[in-house]
């Protein structure tokens, strides 16, 4: 360029910012969504990285950290303190599965696991408003409690807001791309690797372990990860 135009002009840093996210990466994005609505985004990375093994990280995790993702993380910690929310009250629920044909839900508060189950097939909207149901029947509240999720297809259907609205519950919804706000992905990480950890016994099954491995959750994890 300076010996055409007798001039230097830098090239824009940080390269090509364009998505190279094509039309196959969505649909089958969009497929492994369609077959389980409660994946997490990290075991959606790991599909579409497994499935695509030249596709950058940098180019998936970009979305959950546009500046409009930023901005939206931003009014959900703002919300927290102007309306003195006590997190440390709340129940952090998800959901996440361990094989094809296996998903389990968790409810956890500041000190322990408040309920678990595990079920031989995916999560829908019907399996979990009755988990929903079991939960609020299993800990009445006399003051209004929150139900921290994040805002999965499931976890918004009406049949599960009837539920919650005729308690004294609230969903309180994370900000969109932003599960690490979910503090019982923590439990889901330990509970994943004692899963993991050792060949199945004659005896045992994916069941059991995973109910083994949520007993090993103690207190103190709770409360440090709240």
């Amino acid at each position: 360029r300076f010996n055409e135009e007798d001039q230097i002009i830098l090239n824009p840093k940080g390269g090509d910012k364009r998505s190279i996210l094509t039309a196959e990466h969505k649909n089958f994005l969009s497929e492994c969504i369609d077959e389980d609505p409660s994946i997490t985004i990290a075991d959606l990375t790991k599909k579409l990285t497994d499935k695509f093994p030249k596709l950058s990280l940098t180019v998936i995790s970009h979305k959950c950290n546009t500046p409009g993702t930023i901005m939206e993380r931003e009014k959900y910690v703002k919300k927290i303190y102007e309306e003195s929310i006590d997190m440390y009250e709340a129940i952090y629920i998800d959901e996440t599965g361990f094989n094809l044909h296996l998903s389990s839900s968790r409810a956890i508060t500041k000190d322990r696991v408040l309920k678990c189950s595990s079920y031989l097939e995916l999560a829908n909207a019907n399996i979990f408003s009755k988990f929903i149901e079991d939960l609020i029947s299993l800990i009445p509240a006399d003051t209004k409690k929150l139900l921290v999720m994040d805002n999965a297809p499931i976890h918004c259907a009406y049949i599960v807001q009837n539920i919650v609205e005729d308690s004294l519950y609230e969903i309180f919804f994370l900000s969109p791309y932003s599960l690490f706000l979910n503090l019982i992905e923590n439990i889901f990480f330990k509970v994943k690797g004692l899963v993991a950890e050792n060949q199945f016994r004659d005896c045992e099954t994916i069941l059991s372990r995973i109910d083994d491995a949520f007993d090993a959750v103690s207190v103190e994890d709770c409360i440090e990860w709240i």
